[in-house]
């Protein structure tokens, strides 16, 4: 199978919204994957200062508790 491509597309119609998106995806695998970094980097640091604030939290409660016995 080969495929060609011959210069700018003519689009006519519309496609559903999830098709659009996924066929900008591939017109645009670079930003996609800058996306999906930055969401990761996103995440990772919401869920790093949570984590912590919970970890600080714990042991302050356990030092507590070690302090009035």
């Amino acid at each position: 199978m080969m495929s060609f491509h011959l210069g700018e597309h003519f689009s006519q119609g519309d496609l559903p919204l999830l098709q659009q998106f996924l066929w900008y995806c591939t017109r645009h695998v670079y930003l996609l994957g800058m996306l999906a970094v930055g969401f990761c980097a996103l995440t990772g640091s919401v869920v790093y200062c949570w984590l912590q604030r919970r970890s600080t939290r714990r042991l302050s409660e356990i030092s507590k508790r070690h302090v009035d016995k």
